[in-house]
């Protein structure tokens, strides 16, 4: 009899414990999905177009998640046969009225092609702090057999 007892009290712990296995992992994946999406207040829409690279994006410096946001497109301005590039620099103003570098982007490409784009997006960095910031971009173009441009920099301050 107590050999009954311990085989059916063990196959009770282990329907149990399969049972909690099977629970955890969905528990888990309740857990995981965002309650809301972060919310980004102001936002600045702006464009910068040199000879070879342009862009055109809407940055946000302060969600409610904390972190900033920037999206846009990139533009091969001139049929040149390379591809341009942008990147940005997120600089954090200091109280005494100088600029720090924050964060960088990666660089966001659209392949050689006269007037070609590509979207990119989003850069979420940790939103620069209260005194101010400098959003700089960063364009150029470069090619297998013809090189890179020179770079070309727009900056916006907020």
């Amino acid at each position: 009899m107590r050999g009954i007892v311990q085989r059916v009290l063990g196959q009770r712990a282990v329907r149990l414990g399969l049972t909690a296995l099977v629970v955890t992992p969905l528990a888990v994946l309740a857990v995981a999905v965002p309650a809301y999406a972060a919310t980004c207040s102001p936002t600045y829409t702006a464009a910068a177009h040199g000879a070879v690279a342009g862009v055109d994006f809407k940055f946000a410096p302060e969600c409610s998640d904390g972190l900033a946001n920037l999206t846009g497109t990139v533009f091969d301005e001139s049929c040149d046969h390379r591809s341009a590039y942008v990147r940005f620099e997120l600089y954090d103003q200091s109280s005494s009225g100088g600029y720090v570098l924050w964060d960088t982007s990666r660089s966001y490409k659209v392949s050689a092609g006269c007037g070609g784009s590509a979207t990119f997006g989003p850069w979420r960095p940790t939103g620069p702090g209260t005194v101010g910031w400098k959003l700089t971009a960063i364009l150029w173009a470069c090619g297998d057999s013809s090189g890179c441009s020179s770079e070309y920099k727009a900056s916006w301050f907020g």
